[in-house]
């Protein structure tokens, strides 16, 4: 807050407390009608409409305190931030600016403008202004996290590896720095890195249930379903409606050969999501674990219906198919592979077992010798000689 009075700043800072920021309002309301000119007032007061969401009765606070003192470059950032608020970009962009252009060595101004960039996905423009307010502000731990999560975005990932560990040097106790970073190790594959930052927060909050599901990820990844399922556990114990989490759990199960348990997870999840095609197509694959090849079939149909060019339940339909019997309808989920990709050698395999089976040989060699010289050219030479030696044996 600015106040051109001691006294009165003195009285109104105490209720910006949370909670207090009515009370702060009223006494504002009250100086002003004393001292309808004081800018300092002005913008103090649309300070408050900005804490209070009140974007516009801000705006106007702190445009009359630019009108009676045009260089307070505060009135202009805060202003900006209002517009950002109320989605209006450029506008917001234009008080930032107009900020640093009174004021160079603002970095506040700096930072606001780069978070408007960012959000407009002008990623260069964005890191340029978190960096000029962190050579400003050396410790200006959001421009340094904000820089981080952009930079982690472009892949960047040395460089935004380096700003999160800036900020633990400023903040060790960071929960944020820790849980990117985190993050930026799963996408690194460093998953026993990433488990322990995951791990440094969950320590500090053990209610942080992002963290949770993201460590379980981070042990799926590494084949440590247990500890996956444990964590898993204290998300739905936090918030039993996660359907992510259920179906990260399925899939943990799935992976343990628990096929009821991770059933009981894919039901729960499509009681949450009933038109995730991902769901019907997982639980397909655990009833056909099971052998039970009439739901398996149903459940990729299902995912089929939601979403028809969802390759791998294609795949896998026709392949539960063949194992039914019904060689003909299994053909022509192949045919539709085949149509959106020719050099599959594994589906042009599959299709030839299915035309061998309802006595098709000229189209069984047909699709044989093409997976064959497919696998070949893929560098597969044990799959090309397997199928080399059939089409051998098959002739004879």
């Amino acid at each position: 807050m600015i106040s051109d009075n001691e006294n009165n700043n003195k009285q109104t800072n105490i209720y910006l407390e949370p909670g207090n920021l009515q009370e702060a309002l009223n006494i504002y309301d009250h100086l002003l009608l004393s001292d309808p000119e004081n800018s300092f007032i002005l913008y103090n007061r649309g300070t408050i409409y900005l804490n209070l969401n009140r974007y516009a009765d801000a705006i106007d606070d702190f445009k009359a305190a630019i009108e009676i003192t045009p260089n307070f470059f505060q009135a202009y950032n805060n202003c900006g931030l209002s517009y950002a608020n109320l989605g209006n970009y450029k506008i917001a962009l234009d008080n930032y600016c107009q900020s640093i252009s009174i004021n160079p060595e603002f970095a506040e101004a700096y930072h606001n403008r780069a978070l408007v960039y960012h959000y407009l996905c002008e990623h260069q423009k964005a890191i340029d202004n978190y960096t000029q307010a962190l050579l400003l502000n050396p410790k200006l731990v959001d421009s340094l996290i904000n820089r981080a999560n952009l930079l982690s975005l472009i892949c960047r990932y040395s460089e935004a590896l380096k700003d999160y560990n800036s900020v633990l040097e400023i903040n060790p106790a960071s929960l944020l720095a820790y849980y990117n970073r985190g993050n930026l190790y799963s996408d690194l594959l460093e998953y026993n890195l990433a488990i322990e930052d995951y791990s440094k927060v969950l320590s500090s909050d053990p209610q942080y249930i992002r963290a949770y599901n993201k460590r379980g990820n981070a042990y799926y990844k590494i084949e440590k379903y247990n500890q996956a399922i444990k964590d898993y556990d204290q998300v739905l114990l936090l918030d039993s409606k996660q359907s992510a989490t259920y179906i990260n759990r399925a899939n943990a199960f799935f992976a343990l050969k628990n096929i009821s348990q991770a059933i009981k997870d894919y039901n729960q999840a499509l009681l949450l999501t009933p038109n995730s095609a991902k769901v019907y197509n997982n639980r397909g694959n655990a009833y056909d674990q099971l052998k039970d090849y009439k739901k398996s079939i149903k459940d990729y149909e299902s995912a089929l219906r939601l979403q028809p060019e969802y390759s791998i339940a294609q795949y896998n339909c026709a392949n539960a198919l063949y194992r039914l019997g019904n060689y003909q309808k299994s053909i022509e989920y192949y045919n539709k592979l085949v149509l959106s990709n020719p050099k599959d050698a594994q589906v042009l395999n599959n299709r030839a077992n299915s035309k061998l089976k309802l006595g098709d040989k000229k189209g069984f060699k047909r699709d044989l010798t093409r997976a064959a010289l497919l696998f070949k050219d893929q560098g597969n030479i044990e799959f090309y000689q397997k199928l080399k030696k059939r089409l051998q044996v098959f002739l004879y």
